[in-house]
Formats: structure tokens, sequence, C-alpha cells
């Protein structure tokens, strides 16, 4: 059947071509004919488009003067200069035309009409100039006058001349028009008959060739359907995977890419494509050293990379498989980017959590130790202050031994209360009092870093509904953020906590005297494992958690900065018992 097929299409060819031959041949003569005939139409058409376009062109040359008087804005100068370049490209156009073309009829009445245009022309930039240079043109006479000149006197004479022309090329255009469609319409008869004598030979032997072929072709459909279908489903599934997936050739050109890489670095798939992949992914004009597409260039083997890099914004594993083409030589890889920096991330947060447990786990037991030897302090400088022999001077000592000692113990059980493992419980609770223990835990180092403390309390307020040792963390971690950026930025610093009443909230203020936010970094501050500070001393975690403690206590956190003038973190909590328990 196939054979059968294949004499019958060349069968069907030879007989096409020597149909195609003789209409071929006959086409000849009739198109010369006709073409000879419409050469001159298209000749006029052209000549009448040009004439039409040099009379629009004239028409709006004029209009910026008049906009000039309205407005006096000398905008409209260069937009006269503009439109003065096209009029004159025009008149040289069509006077090169006429000129080199030599037209048949009225070739001289042409070029003269040309030139008297010109002429005119010139006057009407020179009257366009002098009006533009009027400086207060509204309600100017002597502008008023150039510009009834103008439009008058120049304009329309141009416009009446190029209109003159313009009618009798079209009235020869009609003549020629008419003669070439009646000898096309005769040309084209004689060749629609000789045509359909030729076709009618072929058409009865092709019919069967046709029914042949259209079984093929309805194979060749289904089969075409399917291949397409499969590169579609491939697509999509390539599409899918959410990590970057790309496909590069052995000259690091990008030669495919998913939809998720082309999200991630927010360039459309087509200006992707055959880009080198190290200017996409690392902004460099050359690999990195630990490209894994190189070394599986190198080896013929998958190999695999963790990329720590700005430009792609995070942490990412990439792993590259090789693709061989028939005779197995290396032709590309398979290229894919797994963003694991959330998990990196949470395992540093890990160790942190780790370590901060095991600090606690200490400073519990320090604390215990300490609370021994300074109950015995207290007592025994209580039991000498109750002795009346000692002298005013010794007791005076023994008092400040015993207030010291109080002030120890008060910051060792704070510490304890602090690190001790609690049940999220709400009472009514004072605001002071948490911030003046909280206060106690850093003023050591406050202190130590030259920091001055300034407390704007007002002790005649409500107590509100919370859980205080929540709470302590929140305030831990902002007079902790406070007190570093004061010393980064000035080795020295001014914290100020106001607690004030607006309405039925209780709000508190942190401000510091520190460096400020930066206004890109204002909206991230208190979004999950986000900071400004190095490696191993911000875990991005502080703020995020404390936004979330005081939003379930259906309170607000949120800051307030100039760059350079410190920074406001403001808390507001409602008053009393408004506040109930979340989850």
């Amino acid at each position: 059947m196939e054979n059968n097929f294949r004499k019958r299409l060349i069968i069907f060819f030879i007989a096409t071509v020597s149909l195609l031959l003789s209409l071929d041949f006959i086409a000849y003569y009739t198109l010369h004919s006709i073409q000879r005939q419409f050469s001159e139409v298209e000749n006029k058409v052209d000549e009448t488009h040009h004439i039409n376009n040099l009379s629009l062109a004239i028409e709006k040359v004029v209009m910026p003067a008049n906009d000039y008087i309205i407005t006096g804005n000398i905008k409209y100068r260069g937009e006269f200069e503009r439109l003065s370049k096209d009029v004159e490209f025009h008149i040289e156009n069509l006077k090169k035309r006429v000129t080199e073309k030599e037209m048949k009829s009225h070739g001289a009445e042409d070029l003269a009409i040309i030139k008297e245009v010109e002429e005119l022309y010139k006057e009407v930039k020179a009257v366009s100039l002098e009006i533009m240079n009027i400086p207060e043109p509204f309600g100017n006479k002597r502008a008023a006058e150039l510009m009834e000149k103008l439009d008058y006197s120049l304009k329309d004479p141009l416009i009446e001349k190029l209109k003159n022309m313009q009618e009798w090329h079209y009235g020869e255009l009609e003549i020629i028009r008419r003669i070439a469609d009646r000898s096309g319409k005769q040309s084209l008869y004689t060749f629609f008959v000789i045509s359909i004598i030729l076709i009618t030979i072929a058409v009865f032997y092709s019919l069967n060739v046709i029914r042949i072929y259209n079984r093929h072709e309805s194979e060749r459909n289904t089969l075409l359907r399917a291949v397409e279908k499969s590169k579609k489903d491939w697509e999509h599934t390539f599409d899918a995977i959410a990590d970057l997936v790309s496909i590069h050739d052995k000259d690091y050109r990008i030669i495919k890419a998913n939809k998720s890489l082309c999200e991630k670095f927010k360039i459309p798939y087509e200006e992707l494509i055959g880009k080198k992949c190290y200017e996409i992914f690392h902004h460099s004009s050359s690999p990195l050293s630990i490209c894994p597409h190189h070394k599986t260039m190198e080896t013929g083997e998958s190999a695999l990379a963790e990329v720590n890099d700005p430009n792609m914004g995070g942490t990412f594993i990439v792993s590259t498989f090789p693709i061989f083409d028939e005779q197995k030589k290396f032709i590309g890889s398979v290229h894919i980017a797994r963003d694991v920096t959330k998990e990196r991330q949470l395992q540093m947060q890990f160790i942190q959590a780790e370590k901060l447990a095991t600090v606690g786990t200490l400073v519990s037991g320090v604390a215990h130790e300490i609370n021994n030897p300074l109950t015995s302090v207290i007592g025994y400088s209580e039991l000498l202050l109750d002795n009346e022999g000692l002298s005013d001077d010794i007791k005076k000592d023994i008092m400040m031994i015993h207030k010291e000692a109080s002030r120890v113990a008060k910051v060792a059980q704070n510490l304890l209360s602090f690190v001790r493992e609690h049940k999220p419980m709400r009472s009514m609770v004072d605001i002071h009092d948490i911030l003046e223990r909280t206060i106690s835990l850093r003023a050591y180092e406050l202190k130590v870093h030259n920091i001055e403390l300034s407390k704007e309390f007002d002790f005649s307020l409500p107590g509100i509904y919370a859980d205080q040792h929540q709470l302590q963390q929140v305030f831990l971690n902002l007079i902790t953020n406070a007190e570093y950026e004061m010393i980064e930025s000035r080795h020295k610093g001014r914290l100020v906590i106001k607690i004030e009443k607006d309405g039925d909230i209780i709000r508190i203020i942190f401000h510091d005297n520190g460096r400020g936010i930066s206004p890109e970094n204002i909206d991230k501050i208190f979004s999950a494992f986000f900071t400004t500070k190095p490696a191993g001393k911000g875990t991005g975690l502080g703020l995020s958690l404390s936004r979330d403690i005081i939003e379930k206590h259906d309170g607000r956190l949120y800051a307030e900065s100039l760059p350079g003038s410190g920074a406001k973190f403001i808390i507001e909590l409602p008053i009393g018992e408004g506040t109930k328990e979340k989850d």
C-alpha cells in the first residue's frame, strides 16, 4: 500500500508540475500585460500620495504658531521646527520624484508648482518664526496680523496649488485605471478558461490520490496530537515544580526554564532563554568555583553544591544531572536549585534555643548558689543592726551591706523567675512592677555601656489583664535591642521608657537615640527570621515573637523611626479585664 501510494504521488507530482508550468507560461503573458498597465497606475497613486502628504504637513506646520499666540509656551517652537523639517522633507521628496521619474504628462507644470510651493513655504517659515520671537504674543497686534497673513495669504494659496495639482493627477489616474481594468478583465478571462480546462484534466486523477493522502494524514494527525499532548503534560509537570529547574547547555546557556525560576528572578521566559546561567543566578561574569554544572561537565556525573548567594536571595541546594546525545557526548545538564534558607535558619534557631536552654539552666543554678550565702549575709547584717553597742559609722556600713545584698538577692530572684518554665496564665498585673523587674535584669549592662535610662511612669494607672512572664519577655527583648543599637552607633545612649494612658488603653513607649530604622526595613522588622544584626548576634525571631505575644493580648506593637534620630517601639494594651485568653 505504501509503495503504491508513493507511485501515485510521483505521477501526481509530475502531472502537477506540468500543469503548473503550462499555467505559468500563460500567466506570464497575461500578467506581463496587466503589470505594464498597472505600473503606471501605481506611479500615479504614489505621486498623489506624496502630494497629499505634503498638503497635510503644511496644514500642521502653521498650528504651532497659533498655539504659541494663545499660550505663549516656548515648547511650540520645538514643535514647529519638527513639523518644518517634515514639510521640507516632503517638498524635496516630491521634487526629486518629478525630476528623476520624468512624469509623462504635466511634468513641467508639476515642477513649476513645486518651486512656487517651495518659495511660498519659505515665507510661511519666516512668518512663523517671527511670530514665535514675539515675547508676549497673546493680544499682540503684530502677532495677530502675522497669523492672519500666515493663514489666508500663505497657507491657503499653498493648499490650493497642491489641490489643483492633485486633481489633475486624480483625473489621469482614473483614465489609466479604466483602461487597465478593461484590459485586465479580458486577459484574466482568457487565463481563467484555459486554466479550468487544464485543472479539470488533473482533478479526476488527483481525487484518488487525495483520498489515500487523507487517510495517511488522519493517522499522522492522531500521532501528532498524542505527541503534542505528551509535550504539554511534560511542560505542565515542569512548571508545577516549586524548585528552580532549568536545562543548561555546555556553554552555560539556559535553554529551558520552569515557571518558578522565571518568577524568582522576575525575568520573562523569552528574555531568560539564551542567557548565561551565572549571569542570572549570581550576577557574575564567570561561573562560581563550586559550580555543580561545571563539575558535571568535567566528570559526566551528577553533582551537588550548597550555595549561599545574596543575588539568589538565600541558601540553595543546587543539583545537576548530565544530558548526553546519541553518541554519549555531554550536551548539557538538568539544573535543580532547592531553597533551603528557612531550613538552615531553623537549624540555627534550634542550636540557639539549645544554647539558651543550657544558659537558663546554668543561670538557675548560679542564682540558687548565690541566694544561699546572700541569705546569711542579709540575716547577719539585720542582727548586727539590732546591736545597740555599735557606733553610727559601723551601723551605716552594715546598712550599706544589707542594702546591696538585698539588691543582689532581688536580681537573682528576678533571674530565677525569668528563666523558670511557666505555664501561660493571665491575671491582673501592674505594668510598672513588670517593667521594674525587667529593667533590673539589664541595669548593670546599661550602666557599663554608658546608657542613661529615663523612666516616665504614671503610677496612678490601673492594672491590665495579662501574662506577666510573656510581657517581661517582650520588654526584655525591646530593651536589649535598643541597647545593642545604641552601643553599635554611639557607644553610649539614652533610653526613655514611658507609660501613659490613652482612653481605654495603656501605651508603653521605648524610645532610644540609636541609628534608627531605614525606610526599606521598617515594614520587615517584624517578619520571622529578618535581622540586620551580623551572624551570631541575632536570630530574627525576637520582634516576630514579641508582636505575636502582644497581639494575643488584643494589643498592638509597632515601630516609628527616622534614620539617624533613633527608634520608637510602641506597645498598646487594653486596660482591665478586656483581654480574653487566646491559645
